[in-house]
């Protein structure tokens, strides 16, 4: 039943978390011309508007919805959504606390609230709402994701760690140590390195000991689509703790889902740079510049990247360059002024020889010498220009 009304924010809300456009287009489409009167088809469109951006229309239309039926929660977290992507944070806040009275045992508009929140740096306000979502729903992703970013704005980076671990663990499917299936889409296995985090390298405070013995098991749990922002987040933290293995695999399973993404690169080439490993941050600095050339971090640290090395290894100059050049080029040239000057003795030799034997023909023949020198001296002018012309 396509028209269900029971299910459609539910089936409305997948379509926009996965980005199907033209499903959710088609689906708002026939809801609009079989239900107008109905909040739910007015929803669907403003959902469609919220996926592709266009956020004024998008609030318009969460709006009607919400003037047909004022007690559709759907509609005031839409509307909350929109306001937050147009930077309108207390319209965002006004329409999440309206969701709140409506859904009154939903965690998802104190989450939101929560979010807000933190969006505007409020960090008391924030975690309040967060924690409030955690003791209505314990077992969502979201809750935790964000919990691990107001840890890691607080510089609390264990605590972010085993919260964003928390969120890799809840998005396992079934049993974490069973294989992928094949051919699965947007998937990859995540490296062991996860499962040695609390055990092996913890803050020594003791908190947390109820999942250490998950992290043993965390090595098959599937890395989505999804959880690619939460294993970034992930590195960030083991960055921040100089834990450069542990944040470069971080960074490089995010590449594996999503390669495209120049902050990917970008964050796992300041990694290297920061380790030391100045060949591999500039490879990844390029990689990010290639993506996104207006990234002035990158581009700065590019360069101070490359300083390094140059100043590690001395500066280019073209005189050392021409001075190997010389040497490369130095036999070669000996053995071409040795065969010179050999050709030139032998030419020498054979205008010797020549004057030799005209010499001595003048001695046996009787008439004019004279003539006959002169003779002899211009054949054997002829014959040296001719060695010299085969030489």
């Amino acid at each position: 039943q396509p028209l269900n009304e029971t299910v459609l924010p539910v089936y409305i809300a997948s379509m926009v978390e996965l980005k199907l456009k033209a499903q959710l287009y088609y689906c708002a489409h026939n809801l609009v011309e079989a239900f107008p009167q109905k909040a739910v088809a007015w929803y669907a469109v403003g959902c469609y508007y919220l996926l592709i951006k266009r956020f004024g229309q998008a609030r318009r239309h969460f709006h009607k919805a919400t003037k047909l039926e004022p007690r559709f929660a759907a509609a005031w977290i839409g509307n909350g959504h929109a306001c937050a992507a147009s930077d309108e944070s207390e319209q965002a806040l006004a329409m999440y606390r309206t969701a709140s009275r409506l859904f009154q045992g939903s965690h998802q508009p104190l989450l939101c609230i929560g979010m807000e929140y933190l969006k505007t740096n409020n960090r008391n306000l924030s975690s309040s709402f967060l924690f409030a979502a955690e003791k209505l729903c314990a077992h969502d992703p979201m809750v935790y994701n964000e919990l691990g970013v107001m840890n890691f704005k607080d510089e609390r980076y264990h605590d972010a760690i085993y919260c964003f671990l928390k969120v890799l663990k809840l998005c396992g499917r079934g049993d974490p140590l069973e294989e992928s299936p094949q051919g699965a889409r947007e998937e990859v296995n995540l490296s062991v390195f996860l499962a040695c985090d609390l055990d092996t390298e913890g803050d020594g405070s003791g908190k947390r000991s109820e999942d250490r013995g998950y992290q043993s098991r965390v090595a098959g749990i599937m890395l989505q689509k999804s959880c690619a922002t939460t294993v970034f987040n992930l590195g960030q933290c083991y960055r921040k703790l100089r834990r450069w293995t542990m944040a470069v695999r971080c960074f490089e399973s995010t590449l594996t889902v999503e390669p495209n993404n120049s902050s990917n690169h970008g964050a796992l080439a300041f990694t290297h740079h920061l380790s030391g490993n100045l060949d591999a941050a500039i490879e990844a600095y390029h990689r990010a510049l290639a993506l996104r050339p207006e990234d002035t971090f990158c581009s700065e640290m590019l360069s101070k990247a490359l300083s390094e090395v140059f100043g590690a290894h001395g500066s280019f100059a073209v005189s050392s360059l021409d001075e190997e050049l010389e040497s490369m080029l130095a036999p070669n040239r000996r053995a071409e002024a040795s065969s010179i000057l050999q050709d030139q003795s032998d030419v020498h030799v054979s205008m010797n020889q020549s004057l030799d034997m005209s010499h001595s023909q003048s001695m046996f023949r009787g008439g004019s010498v004279q003539e006959e020198e002169s003779y002899d001296l211009d054949a054997s002018h002829q014959s040296s220009e001719v060695s010299m012309m085969d030489t």
